[in-house]
């Protein structure tokens, strides 16, 4: 039987399962609830909280007023867990922008000058089996001029007949890519 406290078996497994739940927690020593006082107990917690989160390394304390100007406002601190989640986030987002890339390349008409178009309607169908931030993607992608696209805004129906044009080979977006590990603005 597995480790499993949950099991979508019969009356029987489950009643096992309860059972060896049971007996698993029988093993550990019952000890009485001790009840805490207010007063300088909450007190002392209170310091010690204060001191760890002096001594982190997490956040470094802010001695000056941050101004809009600078460049480093806005953004996490360097080193927390914070700036890389958002490390992440940006390769990811830079993957689905080449996937979306590819997506073009693959399924649209090649141009005279080696790039590629396609229909904003054609790729919204083919691209939404995938994923569903095409838009969004297609957006980010403009950003990093990967492609162009007229209107600042695409939606379904309304721009089907709209082109989306690579501004590059695909072979340029790659190199690009591998050797910036992503996506650099204003290349």
């Amino acid at each position: 039987m597995s480790d499993l406290y949950y099991c979508k078996g019969a009356r029987e497994e489950r009643t096992a399962s309860l059972a060896k739940r049971q007996s698993h927690h029988s093993k550990v020593p019952w000890s009485p609830m001790i009840r805490r006082s207010g007063g300088s107990d909450i007190k002392e917690r209170k310091l010690l909280l204060e001191t760890a989160m002096t001594n982190s390394t997490c956040t470094q304390p802010v001695d000056k007023a941050i101004s809009k100007d600078d460049p480093n406002y806005g953004r996490p601190q360097q080193g927390t867990f914070t700036e890389a989640r958002g490390q992440r986030a940006q390769i990811h987002v830079h993957k689905e922008m080449l996937e979306l890339c590819e997506i073009i390349y693959m399924n649209g008409e090649e141009q005279e000058d080696g790039t590629t178009g396609i229909l904003f309607g054609d790729l919204f169908r083919i691209y939404t089996r995938i994923s569903d931030k095409v838009v969004g993607l297609l957006l980010r992608a403009r950003k990093y001029r990967l492609l162009y696209f007229e209107p600042e805004m695409l939606f379904q129906g309304q721009n089907d007949e709209e082109p989306i044009l690579l501004l590059k080979p695909m072979n340029q977006i790659y190199q690009h890519f591998n050797e910036n590990n992503g996506f650099v603005l204003n290349s």
